[in-house]
């Protein structure tokens, strides 16, 4: 892709007789989550909080530093739903407004806890 960006912006200043020089850096590497450490979690979440619970997306394109993570050790990223309406938890991460139910908190640590459980228990 650097060449492809650095190609294009080249010939184009070129054509307003222009020069382009391309600094590219890269953010986070893609994160894959580990396919066991995905089948622990998948358990972990129906053990803990029951089947109808579980919502599996498709796979997202933003950027995540725990990717640097999983690089090493392998991982399992996942999104723990913290909206409520009757709360006001309602905006996005990143809004000005993003606040969670806080509740959540508490199903967040069990999850945690009950995959390390399951882990240490294999």
């Amino acid at each position: 892709m650097p060449g492809i960006i650095e190609r294009i912006a080249k010939t184009t200043a070129q054509a307003y007789r222009a020069n382009a020089e391309l600094k590219y850096s890269v953010g986070a590497p893609p994160m894959a989550n580990d396919p066991t450490c995905t089948k622990r979690a998948i358990q972990t979440v129906r053990k803990v909080v029951g089947e109808g619970s579980l919502i599996e997306g498709p796979p997202a394109t933003g950027a995540e530093d725990f990717a640097f993570y999983a690089e090493r050790v392998p991982g399992v990223f996942v999104f723990l739903g913290a909206g409520n309406e009757q709360k006001g938890a309602v905006y996005p991460g990143h809004h000005e407004k993003f606040t969670i139910d806080e509740d959540a908190l508490e199903t967040g640590t069990a999850l945690h806890v009950q995959y390390a459980l399951d882990y240490l228990n294999e």
